[in-house]
């Protein structure tokens, strides 16, 4: 539960960093960037549907 929060937290902050530097960056870093929080919020999604899993079993 608490590596999910960190992985959304960690989301946040990177794209409000791309939003900042959004004109210093080239197409590439702005694909880059958005398939990397695409990923990991894919991540924490799943995670946190495992946690909830292992609540109720427990």
């Amino acid at each position: 539960m608490v590596l999910s929060i960190m992985n959304v937290s960690y989301c946040l902050l990177m794209f409000g960093l791309v939003l900042y530097h959004f004109s210093q960056l080239t197409k590439f870093g702005i694909v880059y960037f958005f398939g990397e929080i695409f990923i990991i919020l894919g991540l924490a999604y799943y995670e946190l549907k495992k946690a909830k899993n292992v609540e109720k079993i427990s």
